[in-house]
């Protein structure tokens, strides 16, 4: 499209804030260049409803764009003009400002926009999560069920502090503070920790808000077409030993090596001890927030549990084995 004079602009830009007073119901701004012309020609259009909106963009003739710069307007329906009434049809070119000589017209066009337009927000593995009123780690994975149903994974100390109830809002990602978050979620199933007994599992499931706009992705753990559980068990620990692995966590993608399985060893989590049993151990450069992370495999791309505990000082992180989850939930890991 050719470059528009500078004084031409300045007219355009008189002109849109003429067409934006119509389009949010505000009075029409007083204006240096005269539109009077103009504005009786727009004024009495069905602002809001079938008319959307309007834009600058290049004009298109049957699919084919014309080179040409146009007004677009944006309607719920297209309808041949003779089926409007005269005050409805939107004029084919508007006259932009009225000194002599100065003046240009502008092309109209029309779009037809069926549906509002989403404002879309995605949640992806590796970003942070917590319950709205506690606590703060990373959303591990989405997974589902078998009905198809969706769900976002991470630790239940993480998304079920001991006092939570199903339902609670779940935010992701979290703001680091009480109930300022975006929500993501509720609360829908977890394991309850035992202080007095014994753990295995520290897993939870958010059931996502009802909402089309939200889009919920693993694909920062690049885990493929097939996304898969590994099936390794806690006496299978020749079959992994140094195994190379990574931690997607909230800041970032961590690497390290398996270094042990079936511990047997006590976890701190607020005031209380709680002794867990049968979870695998790593070798990773871990942080407060990384509880939920997902572990996977660096060359098969096989998850191998949630991060859900560790030693800063030692770099040493542990997980609990996605074959205990698979099977607790009875959910897969939902494919992108």
């Amino acid at each position: 499209m050719k470059r528009m004079a500078k004084k031409h602009r300045r007219d355009l830009r008189a002109l849109l804030d003429v067409l934006r007073a119509y389009t949010h119901g505000t009075k029409v701004p007083a204006s240096p260049f005269s539109h009077e012309a103009t504005g009786r020609m727009v004024s009495g259009l069905p602002w809001h409803d079938p008319i959307l909106g309007y834009g600058l963009a290049e004009k298109r003739t049957d699919g084919v764009t014309t080179g040409e710069l146009s007004l677009r307007f944006y309607v719920r329906h297209k309808i041949p003009r003779g089926r409007l009434k005269s005050g409805w049809r939107i004029p084919r070119q508007l006259q932009i400002g009225t000194r002599p000589g100065e003046s240009f017209r502008l092309t109209t066009d029309v779009i037809e926009m069926k549906t509002i337009p989403s404002m879309q927000r995605t949640v992806s593995a590796g970003d942070s999560i917590s319950h709205r009123q506690d606590g703060e780690g990373t959303l591990g994975l989405v997974v589902t069920d078998g009905a198809g149903q969706r769900y976002l994974l991470t630790c239940s100390h993480v998304a079920a502090p001991p006092w939570a109830a199903s339902g609670d809002a779940e935010d992701s990602p979290a703001d680091g503070q009480t109930g300022g978050g975006l929500q993501a979620g509720t609360l829908f199933g977890w394991s309850r920790l035992d202080a007095a007994g014994e753990n295995r599992l520290d897993a939870a499931l958010v059931k996502p808000i009802a909402d089309t706009s939200l889009q919920l992705t693993n694909s920062p753990l690049r885990l493929g077409a097939s996304p898969a559980w590994s099936d390794v068990t806690p006496e299978q620990f020749n079959a992994v030993q140094n195994r190379s692995v990574s931690c997607y966590s909230q800041s970032g993608e961590k690497p390290g090596t398996i270094d042990s399985l079936a511990n047997d060893i006590p976890f701190l989590y607020g005031p209380n001890s709680y002794r867990f049993f049968d979870v695998g151990g790593y070798n990773v450069n871990c942080e407060d927030g990384d509880s939920g992370a997902a572990v996977v495999d660096a060359e098969t791309r096989q998850v191998y549990g949630l991060h859900f505990a560790g030693q800063e000082a030692q770099q040493k992180g542990y997980f609990i084995l996605g074959t205990f989850i698979r099977d607790a939930f009875k959910v897969s890991i939902a494919p992108d």
